[in-house]
C-alpha cells in the first residue's frame, strides 16, 4: 500500500464546529483553570484545524491576534486593566511580522510564510510562562463575563421586541395567547405563568372535588391533602365553585358559596386557608 493511500484526505473543519465553542458552557458557571487533560478532551479532528490542517490553523490563529488586538485596546482605560491588557499584548509585538506572513487573510503584505516564522510562533507560545498565565486569567474573567452578558443580552432583546419574541417560541399550548397575541401583556402572561402557574376556576360536582385535592402536594413536605369523598353527599355542592392555590407551601381554598361541612372538613384535612364570598367582600 502506498504512503498516499495510507492517509485519507484533509477535510476542512466546518465554520460552526470549531474548537473555541467547546470552551463555553451552555449556562452556569464559566470554565475556570482548565487543566491540559480538560484542554484536550475538547479538541478533536473534526473541530481543531492543528489536528488535521496545521497550515490553516496557523493562519486561523494570526487572522485571530490581528481582529482582536484592536477591539481589546478600545477598552484599554475603561473595561480592562491597563496593566494586564499592557503584558498580554507585549507578546505578540515581536511577532506581528511572523503572524501577518502566515495570515491568509491579511492583504498587506504579499510575502509567503517562512520556517522561521512558524519556529519563532511556536516558540513564543511554548517557552513564556507569564504569557500562558495571562491566557488563563484572560480565558478566566472574559469566560465569565460572556456568559453573564449574553445570558442577560437575550431576554433583554427578546423583551424589546415582542412581536419576534412571539413568532419564535414554540408552538405550545402554554405560548398560544402569545403568538396570537404578541403584545407586552401577553409576553408578561406568557412569561409569569410557566413560573407560578395561575389558580384555576373548578366547577365540580361532589365527587369531582376530592380528586383535586388529593393532587395538591407541598413542595417541601411532599404532604397529601387526601379528601375522602365518602364523608360529604350534600346537594348543595352541585352548584359549587372551588379555586385551590399553592402558596409559601401553604394550601389556599375558594369557595364561591358558604358549605359548612366540605368548609370544616378541608379544615380538617389541613388546608391553611379558605376565602369565602363574605371574606373576598370585605
Amino acid at each position: 500500500m502506498s504512503q498516499s493511500s495510507s492517509f485519507s484526505k484533509a477535510e476542512k473543519t466546518p465554520y460552526n464546529r470549531h474548537f473555541p465553542r467547546s470552551f463555553l458552557l451552555n449556562y452556569g458557571g464559566a470554565l475556570q483553570d482548565p487543566r491540559e487533560e480538560a484542554v484536550l478532551k475538547r479538541l478533536h479532528d473534526f473541530n481543531c484545524e492543528w489536528l488535521n490542517r496545521p497550515n490553516i490553523a496557523l493562519s486561523e490563529l494570526a487572522q485571530t491576534v490581528r481582529e482582536n488586538i484592536p477591539l481589546l485596546k478600545q477598552y484599554r482605560d475603561t473595561v480592562l486593566v491597563p496593566d494586564f491588557l499592557d503584558e498580554y499584548l507585549a507578546y505578540f509585538e515581536p511577532l506581528k511580522d511572523a503572524l501577518s506572513r502566515l495570515d491568509n487573510k491579511d492583504k498587506s503584505t504579499s510575502q509567503p510564510p517562512t520556517r522561521e516564522d512558524v519556529i519563532f510562533v511556536l516558540r513564543t507560545l511554548d517557552c513564556e510562562p507569564d504569557l500562558e498565565a495571562c491566557i488563563i486569567d484572560g480565558l478566566n474573567a472574559a469566560g465569565a463575563l460572556f456568559m453573564l452578558s449574553v445570558h442577560l443580552l437575550a431576554p433583554l432583546t427578546l423583551m424589546r421586541n415582542p412581536e419576534d419574541f412571539a413568532e419564535k417560541c414554540r408552538r405550545t399550548q402554554a405560548a398560544q395567547h402569545f403568538k396570537e397575541d404578541p403584545t407586552s401583556r401577553r409576553m408578561r402572561d406568557y412569561i409569569l405563568n410557566s413560573v407560578t402557574k395561575r389558580r384555576r376556576l373548578v366547577s365540580t360536582a361532589p365527587y369531582g372535588i376530592f380528586p383535586m385535592m388529593k393532587k395538591m402536594i407541598t413542595k417541601d413536605h411532599n404532604r397529601l391533602y387526601d379528601v375522602n369523598p365518602d364523608k360529604v353527599r350534600d346537594p348543595g355542592l352541585e352548584e359549587l365553585h372551588v379555586a385551590v392555590g399553592l402558596k409559601k407551601n401553604r394550601v389556599t381554598v375558594q369557595v364561591n358559596a358558604v358549605h359548612v361541612p366540605l368548609l370544616d372538613l378541608l379544615y380538617e384535612k389541613g388546608v391553611d386557608r379558605i376565602h369565602t364570598p363574605a371574606q373576598r367582600e370585605d
